[in-house]
């Protein structure tokens, strides 16, 4: 700015046009174009450059809170404008909405680990226990082991013994 009436008031437009490109979510633009002014010197060593700064760190951190202080306290010492303030609620609106994905993304992925261990656990159990279940190779031994008594096949040794019970008595039946 060569005007001398308006180059002080360049940290002013240079926070404008910050919170323009923070509000449309262009967060690398916004670093960029901070890093484009730093020869400045009205902006280098301005509050609102400061204040810039503080915004960019917030929004990467994904802090809103801290964000709040530091609006309230650049507001106390310099009266920001109606426009300002709008794209300031915009740029929280985006960072809270960040801040729950970002945790509903925590809580998915922690769910998700807690279903693949209680999967790993019951897998575990069953492989050491492999054994006793069903259909197992000792079961399998046993009934061929004992004969078949009675109506229909035996699957495991309980069965065996009811179809031994049912079986007499069907016979005392047909028999008297």
């Amino acid at each position: 700015m060569d005007d001398n009436l308006l180059k002080f008031r360049t940290p002013t437009y240079h926070l404008n046009c910050l919170l323009c490109l923070l509000a449309d979510l262009h967060l690398d633009d916004a670093r960029n174009y901070v890093v484009q002014q730093l020869d400045d010197y009205t902006f280098q060593t301005s509050r609102e450059k400061r204040f810039a700064m503080d915004i960019l760190y917030c929004v990467q951190e994904v802090d809103s809170d801290l964000l709040v202080d530091h609006i309230w306290n650049f507001d106390y010492v310099v009266e920001l404008s109606f426009r300002q303030l709008t794209l300031l609620e915009v740029i929280m609106e985006a960072v809270k909405s960040t801040k729950a994905r970002s945790k509903k993304s925590v809580a998915a992925s922690s769910a998700q680990q807690a279903m693949q261990q209680r999967v790993d656990a019951v897998l575990e159990q069953d492989n050491s226990d492999s054994g006793s279940s069903w259909g197992s190779d000792e079961d399998s031994a046993s009934e061929d082991e004992t004969p078949a008594v009675g109506v229909g096949t035996a699957t495991s040794p309980g069965s065996v013994r009811r179809g031994s019970v049912i079986s007499a008595s069907m016979g005392d039946s047909v028999h008297s």
